[in-house]
């Protein structure tokens, strides 16, 4: 058990802007990632969670991850507005835009765009090496599983890894919009071409989901590697965007 950290009042923010981030999701969606761990103080008050059962290294997970929400509000000229979370967990951001935060071992990203862009976002980065074979099968379809043993051993590690930050880059996009969970073994990832440093994929469902009646199909995301990092972005545009 770890005693809640002090907390800070906004010093300065050590998350930057990333323009390949941003690059894989609509014109006027902000991105901002950081590559180091977030030291605690510099969480806002408002934004603690009720807790002091929180391990040090999930602090810094949390922290990291709202540092790179506020880096990325700013380009809204939201400056350092508290980024607290619902009852259910989730950021509740601020009017008039939407985000979504992610985090890992050692890198943490946030995306937000205005809803007149984007009606939500979701973004999930995954260390490539830590999806191993050990997890494949609670992540993979049976087909999907299978798949992966025709490839080479450093394009099975990375397609595991994008299966994962897929599909959860696409549950968190999906729920925002219609609260609906879904499993791993619900859906499938194809990537579309060969598997490269970036590119895109598809999500299939196996069964009918409420998101099919609020995106239009195919469900598309994309996805980067940046080793040893791979990060998966989807966004449901607004429907004055989907022309």
């Amino acid at each position: 058990m770890t005693a809640t950290p002090a907390l800070g009042e906004g010093p300065d923010n050590p998350a930057v802007l990333s323009v390949e981030l941003a690059a894989l999701l609509p014109t006027g969606v902000a991105a901002a990632h950081l590559y180091q761990a977030a030291s605690e103080g510099l969480l806002l008050a408002a934004e603690a969670p009720s807790t002091n059962h929180w391990s040090r290294k999930r602090w810094q997970d949390f922290t990291a991850g709202r540092v790179c929400a506020r880096r990325a509000l700013r380009q809204f000229e939201l400056d350092d507005i508290p980024l607290r979370a619902g009852t259910d967990g989730l950021p509740i951001w601020p009017p008039g835009v939407t985000g979504c935060i992610t985090h890992t071992n050692g890198y943490a990203a946030a995306v937000v765009g205005p809803l007149t862009r984007v009606r939500s976002l979701g973004v999930d980065s995954e260390v490539i090496a830590a999806v191993n074979e050990e997890v494949w099968p609670s992540i993979c379809t049976p087909a999907e599983h299978q798949a992966l043993y025709l490839e080479t051993v450093q394009s099975r590690e990375q397609r595991a890894a994008l299966i994962f930050a897929a599909k959860e880059a696409f549950y968190k996009c999906q729920y925002l919009l219609t609260r609906e969970w879904i499993e791993f073994g619900e859906v499938s990832v194809a990537i579309r071409g060969s598997l490269s440093l970036s590119g895109e994929f598809e999500i299939r469902p196996a069964r009918a989901l409420l998101i099919e009646r609020q995106m239009p199909a195919p469900l598309c995301g994309r996805y980067r590697i940046h080793s040893p990092f791979i990060t998966a972005v989807m966004a449901a545009p607004a429907i004055e965007a989907n022309g």
